[in-house]
């Protein structure tokens, strides 16, 4: 006999975790590129059920939204969400 239904098995498969902690310097970026209209998120892989990829969608072109080449699964996606706001905080001192 199973638990939970073939519906709910699914959706937790597609439901990122909410148990990561990012670091003092990670907040400093993700706040930096918040505050500069840079939008940076998990998007959907839709071929694959429960991957990742991380977007971007720069100032002025909201509507375009560049996916990184890497997949990602649930339990490191938000891990490289912060990476790619720590690239963009950095890039800002150059």
């Amino acid at each position: 006999m199973s638990v939970g239904s073939k519906r709910a098995k699914e959706r937790a498969k597609r439901k990122l975790p909410d148990n990561y902690m990012q670091s003092k310097e990670e907040e400093k970026a993700y706040l930096y590129c918040v505050k500069n209209d840079i939008r940076i998120g998990p998007v959907a892989v839709e071929e694959i059920i429960g991957s990742w990829a991380v977007g971007v969608s720069l100032p002025g072109n909201h509507k375009v939204v560049h996916k990184s080449p890497e997949i990602h699964d649930k339990h490191s996606i938000m891990e490289a969400v912060y990476k790619y706001c720590i690239y963009y905080y950095n890039k800002r001192k150059q």
